[in-house]
């Protein structure tokens, strides 16, 4: 069933989303509640019971770089989680002052098809039709959309570089090229890097960053000493995907928060005002 499921609801775009269903008991075979084991046979039908979902808006102003009447790409600020049973999220935020387009199968509210860790910054992609959702939903799946973050890292990297260190015994890759870096009294060098992940593990980029030796800088998690109260530096600056209805090639970008101009500038000062 967790096989068969996917592509015949649209509201279902991933072999995630089919389990969670399932696990949810709203999936019916026959009105009969679904399991993940059952196998599908002809004659049988299969109905999904999807309660309406109406979130509490949250009433703060979110960034929006690319928006048409079947998808919205906005700047998620850090700390803010992007959805979850929370009432101050992204998904909520984005609930507030919505417009619902006068189309088919247009969803209450617009819903994420991915996530950005809470202490993340940068760019995510919400649906607001049931079509929509599904459809990038497969892209996701099929792994053909291409994501770009920029991280500041402590220590100095090698000018590029493929990572391919195992994530909860999963294969996962990233990639990196070396944009800039400065010295740093604290951590010998603070470099800047472009940082593509090529799969999509919890805390990829974080990790690989961590097991090759440079942890992102503010990582509270996978960095042993790091500065404290500053936050996370690694921010998703580029998301390229072709349109779902359309079919354009859609490539979306945003500059790099200011901060992380502004902390290699103080640390270079730093260092000079260290080795006089």
């Amino acid at each position: 069933m967790s096989d068969y499921a996917i592509g015949i609801f649209e509201e279902l775009p991933t072999k995630n989303t089919v389990k969670k269903a399932i696990k949810n008991g709203q999936i019916r075979v026959n009105e009969q509640q679904a399991t993940t084991g059952i196998y599908v046979e002809e004659g049988m039908v299969i109905s999904l019971f999807e309660p309406p979902i109406s979130l509490t808006p949250y009433p703060l102003e979110i960034e929006k770089v690319y928006e048409d009447d079947h998808l919205v790409v906005v700047s998620k600020p850090a700390g803010l989680p992007t959805n979850g049973n929370y009432y101050r999220t992204l998904e909520a935020a984005l609930a507030h002052e919505y417009v619902l387009p006068k189309i088919a199968g247009a969803l209450l509210s617009p819903r994420t098809v991915h996530r950005l860790d809470s202490p993340t910054t940068g760019l995510v992609i919400a649906a607001k039709t049931a079509k929509s959702r599904f459809l990038l939903g497969q892209q996701f799946e099929k792994g053909s959309i291409q994501k770009t973050y920029h991280a500041l890292v402590m220590g100095e990297t090698p000018a590029s570089g493929v990572i391919t260190t195992p994530i909860a015994g999963k294969e996962a890759m990233s990639t990196f090229q070396k944009v800039s870096a400065v010295r740093s009294p604290m951590n010998d060098y603070l470099t800047l890097l472009r940082l593509q992940p090529k799969t999509g593990r919890t805390h990829q980029l974080r990790i690989h960053c961590a097991a090759s030796g440079f942890p992102i800088y503010g990582d509270q998690e996978y960095a042993e000493h790091t500065i404290q109260n500053k936050g996370l530096f690694l921010a998703a600056t580029a998301i390229a995907f072709e349109h779902p209805i359309t079919g354009a090639n859609l490539e979306v970008t945003i500059a790099l928060p200011a901060k992380f101009e502004n902390r290699m500038k103080n640390e270079d000062k730093r260092w000079k005002r260290h080795r006089r």
